[in-house]
């Protein structure tokens, strides 16, 4: 694509954009992936689970063990700040790759750009995820052309080594890489044995890790679990993120691309088709279908505004929906920077328990410390002398074990604990369950209440865990717990009959 002054502006503005969502907003799992890149540094990757006390002896494949460590190894010298830089400048690339399959920078890139910005700053963050997002965008901008294709294949084995040891999207990356060749192929435009070998070499290369091929296994066991689509939000069907920026675009970029559609190639046809399916049915595949739609959506913007100007008042009549378009997209961002400014005065003391930690770090509890599941990861980074029932690793782990003292599947046992289905004094002694750091559950406003009452009855989805607090904590009062601790976010229930051996 032509470069124009606009154009590293424009990416300029969606760095920084990103910089300060990833800055203000803790990532749930950045705790974990920390720990996890020190424990690497110190003994290894790990072949059982270090982690938690509920499955211990679970065979732990660390699919994105590379970048843990990457994390670990940076953190000290430039911090939480310094590390959204870098996730930053990953989705940043991405887009720079995404945007290289337009044939020229026009002016009216913007309006398109700008919406898939702010769909995807309710994805980015310090997680190697983003890192995917960068190789995909990589991978498909040397797919998408043939001439393209064959002189950069030799490449490919070499990247998804890489990528094997980086993220588990390294399986989507292999699709489209085979979905592509085959369109070559058909089309003639490629060298069948030099292809095919490609290929071949590029999954062997994914089995050149600390795990061989064991990372597939670990793929296939969270795309293969149907349960994480009912309990775990960057899981669950697009239809439940509430994002009027994303939904824009998507209607936006449908209606400009299906209209167009005789203007490209059957590939880009496909993956956008298939990308779009994916994301529908699992909202964390829209950015990747966002990075192939947004080329296609400027260049069918491009054609739409070629038409209008075709009729008498078209130009004028265009150039005042841009700058109602201008306003929208505005309107849409304004949610977004009241939230960025917010966590600018507050940091993310709201969503974290940081002072209830600083309690616990001066009186550590000789038992285990139960948490909700989204504060697993900071339990594991504030407090890495304990280990927690349940964190963003392990909502698929099963496994068979004769143990009386750890879980078969332990994100199961978790929600039927919140739930009740399981007996509070029986689970808290099997595991030696001291302490339970729970958030203060509020009145819900009308809102919440309508969308949990849509969620739970009309879809039939499992409550969420903001609604199962409550009785949590009437459990530990009617199991005699005491209250040791409460700010205005975070309540401290403690087993106070063996204060002895309380704390250590």
């Amino acid at each position: 694509m032509k470069k124009h002054k606009g154009f590293i502006l424009l990416l300029f503005g969606a760095f920084f954009y990103f910089w300060l969502r990833g800055a203000i907003s803790l990532d749930a799992d950045f705790g974990w992936h920390l720990r996890l890149g020190e424990f690497i540094a110190q003994s290894g990757v790990p072949r059982t689970d270090p982690f938690s006390y509920t499955m211990p002896s679970y065979p732990v494949i660390s699919h994105e063990w590379l970048v843990d460590r990457m994390i670990a190894a940076v953190y000290p010298f430039i911090g939480y700040s310094g590390i959204a830089g870098v996730f930053s400048l990953f989705a940043v690339g991405a887009l720079w790759f995404s945007l290289q399959t337009v044939a020229a920078a026009r002016k009216e890139m913007w309006f398109p750009f700008l919406l898939v910005v702010g769909s995807l700053g309710i994805f980015v963050g310090n997680r190697p995820q983003v890192v995917t997002w960068f190789l995909f965008a990589f991978v498909l901008w040397i797919v998408r052309d043939a001439h393209r294709f064959i002189k950069w294949q030799y490449l490919l084995p070499l990247l998804f080594l890489l990528w094997a040891n980086v993220h588990g999207g390294f399986v989507l990356g292999l699709v489209i890489l085979t979905v592509s060749t085959g369109y070559w192929l058909v089309q003639k435009k490629v060298s069948a044995v030099r292809a095919g070998g490609i290929v071949a070499l590029s999954f062997l290369a994914s089995g050149s890790t600390p795990y061989g091929f064991g990372m597939w296994q670990e793929v296939w066991t969270s795309m293969a679990d149907p349960s994480l689509r009912f309990v775990i939000q960057e899981w669950m069907p697009a239809i439940f993120t509430f994002s009027l920026i994303l939904w824009l675009f998507v209607v936006l970029s449908c209606f400009l691309v299906y209209r167009y559609r005789d203007r490209f190639s059957g590939l880009d046809l496909l993956l956008y088709g298939g990308l779009l399916l994916a994301g529908l049915s699992s909202v964390r595949h829209l950015p990747l279908w966002m990075l192939v739609a947004l080329p296609l959506t400027i260049e069918s913007l491009s054609f739409f505004i070629q038409d209008a100007q075709k009729i008498t008042e078209g130009k004028r009549r265009l150039s005042q929906a841009f700058r109602l378009l201008l306003v929208i997209s505005m309107l849409f961002f304004l949610p977004d920077a009241f939230a960025i400014i917010r966590g600018i005065s507050g940091g993310y003391d709201a969503k974290y328990p940081i002072q209830a930690v600083t309690f616990l770090q001066d009186k550590i509890p000789t038992g285990e410390i139960f948490v909700p599941y989204n504060w697993g990861g900071y339990l594991l980074w504030q407090l890495p002398e304990k280990r927690v029932f349940v964190d963003g690793r392990m909502p698929s782990w099963r496994m068979e074990t004769n143990s009386a003292k750890e879980s078969a599947y332990a994100f199961g046992e978790y929600r039927a604990f919140l739930e009740q289905k399981v007996s509070f004094t029986d689970t808290t002694k099997k595991y030696g369950i001291t302490t339970l750091v729970l958030p203060i559950t509020r009145e819900l406003d009308p809102l919440t209440q309508w969308s949990i009452f849509i969620s739970n009855k009309v879809f039939a989805l499992p409550l969420s865990e903001r609604a199962l607090m409550p009785q949590l904590e009437k459990a530990a009062q009617k199991a005699g717990w005491k209250r040791v601790y409460k700010d205005t976010q975070v309540v401290i229930y403690q087993d106070t009959t063996h204060e002895s051996v309380l704390y250590r």
